[in-house]
């Protein structure tokens, strides 16, 4: 499946009205890494990228070359996904028109307009469009430009962005948490990233912290921005329905699924550990540390089998096991 990725950063601005920033050549550099490639133990090819970035006025980004640029991206037709990243400053005119803002930039209605990225994803004949912004009044791409409340997001279109279209967006915060999001903290347990589970990350890390990320998408499945190697590999994650038999089945344990090694005194007279059955635990616990398994009465694994209680699956364990059930895994 082909990927092409636009990542842009402006930190040089030629009009002194616009603040020169620090960090967006460092963002858009992290961000065209981390998506170049694949976190797996291949490290496979992911999108191919097209890294733009203004650090002086020798390397400064207009806003007719970015527009084509962006036209350009979202026009292609030999790409399943397409993303346009952007970290600069961004500005909203007094009729609610969001823009980035470009290094030529004169007034807040100059530099490409939010609409017109959004017309070039919604015509795109691209079956994934991804639209993530770093920018003051982001929020503000995607809307009605009468009414806010109305959405105007094409099929197959995603967004996301820093703040909301009344709000500024602190420098750093945002791709900060995007940047851990893309490198692991928002995989699912099988390793797949999405905007989803991006957007996700992001929400639940800012808290209740005065900036927050809007999300909006017209999508019926999330296309994987990128993969990590899984929490628990497939093949130990196809065994959740060997163990247990349905996913609201308890599993027992007892003293022969521990192996023998440093028994505590008190276990004394523990059983002898019976190997198939150590295999079984040594998966468990994996599931475990991905959540998707807790002990019976205990707090660890360990104890469930030492005490002889057992285990069942989490919420979430129930859902992969439904998932490995139906061979969706």
């Amino acid at each position: 499946m082909s990927k092409s990725a636009l990542i842009v950063g402006i930190d040089y601005y030629s009009n002194p009205k616009y603040k020169n920033l620090s960090f967006c050549k460092t963002d858009a550099n992290n961000i065209n890494k981390l998506l170049m490639n694949n976190g797996d133990d291949e490290s496979t090819p992911n999108f191919e990228t097209i890294y733009k970035v203004a650090t002086s006025k020798d390397t400064v980004i207009n806003a007719v070359s970015l527009k084509e640029d962006i036209k350009q991206l979202f026009a292609s037709k030999h790409n399943e996904t397409v993303l346009f990243y952007f970290s600069g400053h961004g500005s909203i005119s007094a009729s609610n028109e969001g823009y980035i803002t470009t290094s030529d930039a004169t007034s807040m209605n100059n530099g490409v307009s939010m609409v017109d990225i959004l017309k070039f994803a919604n015509k795109s004949p691209v079956r994934n469009k991804i639209i993530i912004l770093d920018t003051c009044h982001s929020g503000s791409i995607g809307t009605h430009p009468t009414n806010t409340k109305l959405s105007v997001i094409g099929e197959g279109v995603t967004i996301l962005t820093a703040s909301s279209l009344e709000q500024v967006a602190y420098e750093r915060v945002f791709t900060d948490l995007l940047i851990d999001a893309l490198d692991g903290s928002a995989a699912s347990i099988i390793g797949q990233i999405t905007p989803g589970s991006i957007y996700s990350y992001i929400d639940k890390s800012l808290g209740n912290f005065e900036q927050r990320p809007i999300f909006k998408t017209n999508t019926s499945a999330f296309v994987e921005i990128r993969k990590i190697k899984p929490f628990v590999k497939i093949n130990e994650l196809k065994q959740i329905v060997k163990i247990f038999q349905y996913a609201s089945t308890i599993y027992p344990l007892d003293q022969t699924y521990e192996s023998d090694k440093m028994v505590p005194p008190e276990y004394k007279d523990k059983k002898k550990c019976i190997l198939k059955n150590h295999v079984i635990f040594r998966i468990l616990q994996k599931f475990n540390s991905a959540r998707l398994v807790v002990p019976i009465d205990e707090d660890h694994m360990y104890y469930a089998a030492m005490n002889e209680t057992g285990c069942k699956l989490t919420r979430t364990g129930m859902h992969y096991w439904d998932l490995v059930n139906r061979n969706k895994i």
